[in-house]
């Protein structure tokens, strides 16, 4: 199933060796950070795009349901629907690439938030490849034919890069929370007004794991470990209160691990939050933020997951189109017929009709020539019986 999925898109699929890329708006973006670019072939199977939910969409009108088939006009942009959405569009963006694919049916911790789970699974699955690229499952890949590798020369991310991701958007509280999750879960210094949700303890900005980068190097490692066992406070006093208290696991590691760990300006690199976070029409949904994220190239519906089923849409329409595109301008000499380069269909008829007449008029002349020749022979047979009489 890969390869023929690979093959369809292989007509827009980014070259790495490409400089620049201009989205449908015609928007360009550059491809490297600086001169150089570190990844310059394709790493096809040493990344696994990885899906990691308590959720499994088995049932209804899902897409791992083997008893139905998937109607997508009403494809669910919420719960388990995100699920659908998310292994979906995820799975695709591998084939497109030649990377593998798992999606993971994860248990959950006791006393802790479902996405503590995270670490743990890392830990578990990064022996097997060069990069695990996650993402949540309200966030998207913007274009997909574009490479996960190109992006990661365009965040500069190094041979020696433990983690990429972004920062979460900056999102004010003025009395309440944006997320409406309730108050004993937050921290009560929070709950100023316009006081930062999205900053750690010194004012930092958070980075948000729902789209994070991994590497596999002896340094990730450590750092999973320590990260996953942060919550038993044997090396991170404190810790433990980010078991279920938002924002859970990435609070933790935005509190402990980046400072611990923190050997080189490369080891944790922040994807500017235009690039992956947001989407058309955050600010709409955000009033508490300052941000105008879209989501150049990973979108992420943090605040819009309504909106999921009708950019997934959006998205693999504008791929298809695309694909199609391709086709029609490498086959034009097939079915293109340009009049105004041309006699043009209408002037090669009007010449076929001249012709039909002009054939039509000739042999009339020749009926009437023959019709004369047979008058004049009886006109002459006729005069010689007159002789003869």
């Amino acid at each position: 199933m890969h390869d023929p999925v690979r093959e369809l898109f292989s007509s827009i699929r980014l070259d790495l060796k490409e400089q620049s890329y201009h989205d449908p708006e015609g928007k360009h973006f550059t491809g490297g950070k600086g001169s150089n670019s570190v990844w310059t072939e394709p790493l096809g199977k040493k990344v696994v795009v990885l899906d990691i939910d308590t959720r499994v969409p088995t049932s209804g009108n899902q897409n791992l349901n083997i008893e139905k088939k998937i109607d997508w006009n009403h494809f669910k942009s919420g719960g388990i629907g995100l699920t659908s959405h998310a292994i979906t569009s995820h799975y695709l963006y591998a084939m497109i690439h030649g990377y593998d694919y798992k999606y993971i049916q994860a248990a959950k911790i006791p006393g802790h938030y479902d996405t503590w789970i995270r670490p743990h699974l890392f830990k578990r699955v990064l022996p097997g490849y060069q990069f695990i690229v996650h993402m949540d499952a309200d966030a998207m890949v913007t274009h997909p034919e574009i490479p996960i590798e190109r992006m990661f020369n365009r965040w500069g991310v190094a041979e020696h890069t433990s983690f990429a991701m972004p920062h979460k958007t900056e999102e004010l509280v003025n009395g309440t929370f944006p997320y409406l999750i309730p108050s004993a879960l937050i921290s009560a210094n929070y709950l100023f007004i316009g006081k930062s949700i999205s900053t750690d303890s010194r004012g930092v900005p958070v980075f948000d794991v729902g789209f994070v980068i991994v590497q596999n190097n002896d340094l990730t490692f450590e750092m999973l470990e320590a990260w996953a066992n942060c919550t038993t406070e044997v090396r991170y006093p404190g810790c433990g209160q980010w078991k279920e208290k938002w924002s859970h696991e990435q609070r933790a590691f935005s509190e402990y691990i980046r400072y611990d760990f923190n050997d080189t300006p490369e080891t944790f690199v922040a994807i500017p939050r235009e690039d992956a976070m947001g989407y058309p029409g955050f600010s709409e949904d955000a009033e508490r933020s300052n941000d105008d994220c879209k989501g150049n190239f990973i979108r992420h519906y943090t605040l819009g997951k309504g909106r999921v089923h009708t950019a997934s849409s959006e998205i693999y329409a504008q791929l298809l189109v695309e694909v199609l595109q391709q086709r029609l301008l490498q086959h034009t000499s097939e079915f293109w017929i340009n009049e105004t380069e041309s006699e043009g269909i209408l002037e090669e008829e009007r010449k076929k009709e001249e012709k039909r007449k002009e054939e039509e008029r000739k042999k009339e002349e020749e009926r009437k020539k023959e019709e004369e020749r047979r008058k004049e022979e009886e006109r002459k047979k006729e005069e010689e019986w007159m002789l003869i009489a």
